[in-house]
């Protein structure tokens, strides 16, 4: 998959946030803190390359970053729905034909805005995103 230069840079951003960012909602990450994220999600470029379904369907290592991103419990000045840093990335996201939204089981999902197709982490963590019609 190849995305934007600045698609990518936003999302960095938002993973990698200065404590003065002007946006706030997303969680400062200490050089520990963000050691050990990408150590759970991998780096950005290079797991937009991993091998994927099609291109409605981003690598599972992309989908594990927006998840681990929009963790619910990591909520910062405003409610654990995360407005505010669900906007911010459906602005990044947007670029590239996806969006992300929050499903009853409060997990964030990326689905393609053409077709609808939503894009999971599977069950096993070495899989790559399955495509599917709806989240349960």
């Amino acid at each position: 998959m190849i995305w934007k230069d600045r698609t990518i840079k936003a999302i960095a951003e938002m993973i990698a946030v200065h404590p003065n960012h002007p946006a706030p909602h997303f969680v400062y990450r200490s050089s520990s803190r963000l050691t050990r994220f990408f150590e759970e999600a991998g780096t950005l470029r290079k797991i937009l390359e991993e091998p994927h379904t099609d291109d409605l369907t981003p690598p599972d290592a992309f989908c594990r970053v927006i998840a681990l991103l929009m963790d619910q419990a990591e909520a910062q000045d405003e409610p654990e729905e995360r407005p505010a840093a669900l906007k911010a990335l459906n602005l990044a996201l947007g670029r590239e034909g996806f969006e992300a939204f929050y499903a009853e089981d409060k997990q964030c999902y990326i689905r393609h805005v053409g077709t609808q197709r939503i894009a999971g982490i599977s069950t096993n963590p070495h899989h790559r995103c399955r495509s599917q019609g709806q989240v349960q």
